[in-house]
């Protein structure tokens, strides 16, 4: 990747990040058939910047920890995603800006250690997904959603992560240099300036 598509990169976070509107509950509409509820739950994480990011660094630290990172991780973000909807039934709005951190936290650690350890791995996996679910049904009680949005939020959760992962995997197999590696740290490491700054202007107000 030339520098010219390293700065687009870069360019596309920042826009996504910071055009992103205020982080109010989620308004479900709780109606339609099942179909269309499992897809308003997909939605929720792959259409709102605030559950996509953090997911996204989270698929990216996995495969730089090992190649079939993200199966193993599985049962801990299983467990995560459950514990997320009790947690999301006594969040408050704090929940937006300590999930951006927790994401931010895991994208730091992704840029700087080259090879992260099986206890941080899975820990990281846990508390992430726990937050990003929590995230996602803040305001609204516990199972008080219908099945098919809770497993939609699921479902959306584990295919962002599995995406990702799958990427930077591929790339890590088929492209044989050092570089490659580097530049995903790279890419964490903007990642997670880009969910500080999220913090910053969600304490700020803005």
């Amino acid at each position: 990747m030339n520098k010219t598509g390293m700065w687009r990169l870069a360019f596309l976070f920042s826009w996504i990040t910071l055009v992103a509107g205020p982080a109010n509950a989620h308004a479900f509409k709780n109606d339609g058939g099942g179909y269309e509820r499992f897809i308003e739950g997909v939605l929720v994480i792959v259409a709102y910047p605030s559950a996509i990011l953090p997911l996204v660094t989270l698929g990216i630290f996995l495969s730089l920890w090992q190649k079939e990172g993200f199966l193993k991780a599985l049962p801990a973000m299983l467990v995560g995603a459950i514990l997320g909807l009790g947690l999301g039934a006594v969040s408050g709005p704090w929940i937006l800006p300590a999930t951006q951190a927790a994401g931010g936290v895991v994208a730091i650690l992704a840029a700087l250690l080259t090879r992260p350890n099986q206890l941080l791995a899975l820990g990281m996996s846990f508390v992430l997904t726990t937050m990003v679910v929590a995230l996602s049904v803040e305001g609204h009680g516990f199972l008080e959603l219908p099945l098919m949005i809770h497993l939609g939020i699921f479902f959306g959760l584990y295919l962002v992560v599995a995406a990702v992962s799958s990427w930077t995997r591929l790339t890590l197999e088929h492209i044989d240099k050092s570089w490659v590696r580097i530049i995903w740290r790279i890419a964490a490491s903007w990642i997670a300036a880009l969910m500080i700054l999220y913090v910053a202007f969600t304490l700020n107000g803005s």
